[in-house]
C-alpha cells in the first residue's frame, strides 16, 4: 500500500466503524469515487467487503444508534 491511499483507507475505515452511512455515501464522502472502487480496493487490501468490516468493527455508540433507528 503506497503511502497515499493510507490515508484515504484510514478515512474510510474510521467512517465505516463509526457512522451508519450506507457504502455508497462512504465511499463519496473518503473520495473513493464509487462504491464499487471502493468495494473492490477493500477486498483486495483487507480481504473483506466495507459492509463485514462495518460489522467486525463498528463502535458501540455507532451500533446502538443504528439498532435505535431499525
Amino acid at each position: 500500500m503506497t503511502g497515499a491511499a493510507r490515508p484515504h483507507l484510514v478515512a474510510v475505515l474510521a467512517l465505516l466503524a463509526s457512522g451508519t452511512d450506507p457504502i455508497e455515501v462512504v465511499a463519496e464522502g473518503a473520495g473513493s469515487g464509487s462504491a464499487e472502487t471502493m468495494r473492490r480496493a477493500f477486498q483486495q487490501r483487507l480481504g473483506l467487503s466495507p459492509t463485514h468490516y462495518r460489522g467486525r468493527f463498528r463502535t458501540t455508540a455507532a451500533g446502538a444508534a443504528a439498532q435505535a433507528d431499525g
